[in-house]
């Protein structure tokens, strides 16, 4: 719950592991405005689909999760979840990520 803006909101409240990484509510909530539109679809294997969320928008993963922090997440820019990272320890997790990953450096 300590990623998002309000500090309220995490990727697992509505990506439920019991749901197969899904939400079976009528609508998902976030953290700028509470409800959503749309259920959460799930994160299960979701790497191998041509495009990702219901429009089908996002081209990779990482393109959504950039896309989250300034929409479910609720932050006003990208850059302002960097010190929430920092302090909840992912820094370093990220840089190890990094360094085993290239790719994704980029």
């Amino acid at each position: 719950m300590r990623l998002s803006s309000s500090g309220e909101v995490a990727c697992a409240n509505c990506h439920f592991q019991e749901n197969w990484g899904s939400d079976s509510r009528e609508r998902s909530i976030n953290a700028p405005r509470g409800g959503r539109t749309m259920q959460s679809q799930t994160v299960f294997h979701s790497m191998e689909t041509p495009g990702l969320r219901w429009l089908a928008d996002r081209e990779s993963g990482a393109a959504q999760a950039i896309g989250s922090i300034t929409g479910s997440m609720g932050f006003d820019q990208r850059s302002n979840i960097l010190p929430v990272l920092k302090e909840h320890g992912y820094e370093g997790l990220f840089q190890e990520l990094s360094r085993m990953t290239p790719s994704l450096s980029r």
